[in-house]
């Protein structure tokens, strides 16, 4: 396990010295603003604060990578202990530990109908589970180094894989079989994400770029969308056709993904931005970063309407609930942190 661990140390620096002033927001402030009923089926904020991982006997080593079912019920995590660990999320409880893999677990995602989920490792694969069962779908080989992503596309036909090998395959969830080999990135593909009509995915490298790929048909084509200063770390689509790219540059840059043109530069955070996600109508785009913040960004504007602190070393994780509430994710030793906001 030293081995990944040393790999993973020449790409990291300290973090920016000095703290937000900005106080997280309360439990108790989230809840007059939660229309969430038990009804839903959805589970709510309380229940999520109440998970701790810390209590739990879990993970063996570091959690890289956390994710949560489209019905929040469930939550999957991988670490660099190789394993992939799916928990109940009102329990707090273990439900499946998968055992497969024979390297670290990069990236965890869950199908958009909630049937399957898959995950990424530096052993060169992607496995793809069934939730229910936890039994292994497939094993989809064909990268030959690590694979850093993984996403589904929304119309759940799909699977989409990124590498250190500088390739992104696209997956046919009907046989497991490679749809699309995506080459043209310098580097590491750190990133990938579906747009909302599964016709095109974006990939962010270590090269600094993003890729749109528009799929369909034998042919496939490309954008490719320069400006970052660094690795691009996440990536998003918004229901009206906007790209966010997060960067280890401390930005987040906004992309008119039909045409390529940028649309804002977001800046603010003083560490990597490690995640971004988009609310369900487009307007907000919520980031995470390595300077132990969560920011809300205005996407009509680019303008940060607020800035959030967040109780864990690193933020690895960032989305709106169903509700419209902010989840924040962040792994340490053996353990998962949340933020709920």
């Amino acid at each position: 396990m030293a081995s990944v661990k040393n790999e993973r140390v020449q790409f990291k620096r300290e973090l920016a010295d000095g703290k937000s002033s900005v106080e997280p927001l309360t439990l108790t402030d989230l809840e007059a603003e939660d229309p969430t009923d038990e009804s839903t089926q959805l589970i709510s904020p309380r229940d999520l604060a109440q998970i701790n991982f810390r209590s739990l006997i879990g993970h063996t080593d570091e959690v890289n990578t956390c994710s949560f079912s489209p019905d929040w019920s469930k939550v999957a995590t991988g670490g660099d202990d190789s394993l992939v660990k799916l928990w109940d999320s009102k329990s707090g409880k273990v439900l499946f530990t998968l055992e497969e893999h024979q390297g670290a677990i990069k990236c965890v995602c869950f199908s958009h109908d909630g049937q399957l989920f898959a995950s990424a490792s530096y052993d060169h694969t992607v496995r793809v589970w069934n939730t229910m069962t936890g039994k292994q779908v497939y094993c989809l080989q064909g990268h030959t180094h690590s694979v850093e992503t993984c996403c589904f596309s929304p119309d759940s036909q799909y699977l989409c894989s990124g590498s250190w090998d500088n390739s992104a395959v696209v997956w046919t969830l009907k046989s497991g079989t490679p749809a699309y080999v995506l080459s043209g990135h310098r580097n590491v593909i750190q990133t990938c994400a579906f747009s909302l009509d599964s016709k095109n995915v974006a990939t962010g490298s270590w090269d600094c770029t993003v890729r749109i790929w528009s799929l369909g048909g034998k042919d496939v084509s490309v954008k490719c969308l320069k400006g970052h200063k660094s690795n691009v770390h996440a990536t998003a689509f918004s229901t009206d056709h906007i790209l966010a790219s997060a960067s280890w540059d401390m930005t987040i840059r906004l992309w008119d993904s039909k045409t390529g043109e940028l649309m804002h530069i977001l800046t603010g955070h003083t560490g990597w931005v490690q995640a971004c996600s988009f609310n369900h109508t487009g307007e907000l785009l919520v980031s995470a970063s390595d300077d132990q913040t969560v920011r809300v960004w205005d996407t009509k504007t680019g303008k940060c309407i607020k800035e959030l602190q967040c109780n864990t070393d690193e933020v690895h994780t960032c989305c709106f609930t169903p509700s419209g509430s902010l989840f924040a994710s962040g792994p340490a030793e053996a353990e998962t942190t949340i933020c709920i906001y």
